[in-house]
């Protein structure tokens, strides 16, 4: 992902990419707080940040009973530049 998206890009060109990716949607902008984060509860990484859903798939190890979504987080400093990348993979039964 940091080949594509290195840090330090700016967020509009990221966003700007996450458009342009096929299969990724439901883009999610927030410019006034980072995205929490999953080490330290209660704080959170960047002081802005989007996520996009970047796809789901069932699995033949699990019989495809369970979907697993891929969603995307990109953090961002003040200065709107990339400093951390976030892939949170969910499983949700039927």
């Amino acid at each position: 992902m940091l080949t594509q998206i290195p840090l330090g890009t700016h967020m509009y060109e990221a966003i700007h990419f996450a458009k342009k990716k096929k299969g990724w949607s439901d883009i999610k902008i927030d410019d006034a707080h980072g995205y929490p984060s999953n080490v330290d509860f209660g704080t959170f990484v960047g002081e802005k940040h989007f996520s996009v859903h970047a796809g789901d798939y069932r699995s033949i190890l699990n019989l495809y009973f369970f979907v697993a979504d891929v969603r995307i987080y990109f953090g961002f400093n003040e200065n709107s530049e990339l400093i951390d990348i976030r892939v949170r993979k969910e499983i949700d039964s039927l």
